[in-house]
């Protein structure tokens, strides 16, 4: 399952892993590797050269997006009540497009320094008055995606708001997958013994596709069993 996605002007094919690989994604996440790269190259995602850090953790988001989905469920203590809370984070939407979108300026993959001004427009910058120069650098921001890996949740008691960052790559990694590798191993367990599917078989599934599989074979399970 091959997904286009396009982010800061260009266009991606990002496809969804199989449990193999998230078998991997684990691996490395139970050993502490918090190396972006790492885990594209483990994804078969290797054009990223040009890519800034902030961008390839959206990538990674879009992969587990496709693959798991695009909710996290989290735990937190109200810093103003102390209410104990679940809620869910959709993993999505980080790519914030400029507020204007004007054809004679670039859109580059990297933060707006000032110092790069030239590098925005195709006329000379030099040229430019001063009042003239800051309208056009804040063009320049204003045509700019920002990415931001804040997501809100609220209290259910108080509605007291908590900002929670989800950019950290460790972090990242580690929701790569629900499961936990004693976890996953028990799934293959299940479905090779009551499935009757190979490890192979088992390997080649998607983590959504895994689930749906294990759903309904409880299902068969518990309408035989009536």
């Amino acid at each position: 399952m091959i997904i286009p996605f396009e982010l800061n002007g260009k266009t991606f094919e990002i496809k969804a892993y199989n449990t193999a690989q998230e078998k991997e994604l684990l691996l490395l996440s139970s050993f502490g590797v918090d190396d972006i790269d790492k885990v594209l190259d483990l994804l078969d995602f290797h054009d990223y050269e040009d890519l800034t850090e902030d961008e390839k953790k959206v990538i990674l988001y879009r992969f587990r997006e496709i693959s798991l989905g695009d909710e996290i469920d989290i735990k937190f203590t109200c810093d103003n009540c102390g209410q104990g809370n679940d809620a869910v984070l959709e993993a999505n939407s980080f790519a914030i497009p400029g507020k204007r979108n004007d054809p004679d300026i670039k859109k580059l993959h990297r933060p707006f320094k000032e110092d790069d001004m030239q590098d925005y427009v195709d006329f000379d910058v030099d040229e430019l008055d001063i009042d003239e120069y800051e309208s056009l650098k804040q063009r320049i921001i204003d045509n700019q995606t920002s990415i931001s890996f804040i997501k809100p949740a609220r209290c259910l008691k108080c509605g007291t708001q908590k900002n929670f960052n989800l950019g950290s790559p460790k972090y990242i990694i580690e929701i790569m997958s629900d499961d936990s590798l004693m976890t996953l191993y028990k799934s293959y367990n299940y479905l090779i013994f009551f499935g009757q599917y190979s490890k192979t078989d088992i390997d080649s599934m998607y983590p959504f596709e895994r689930s749906i599989f294990i759903g309904l074979l409880n299902k068969t399970k518990e309408d035989l069993a009536k």
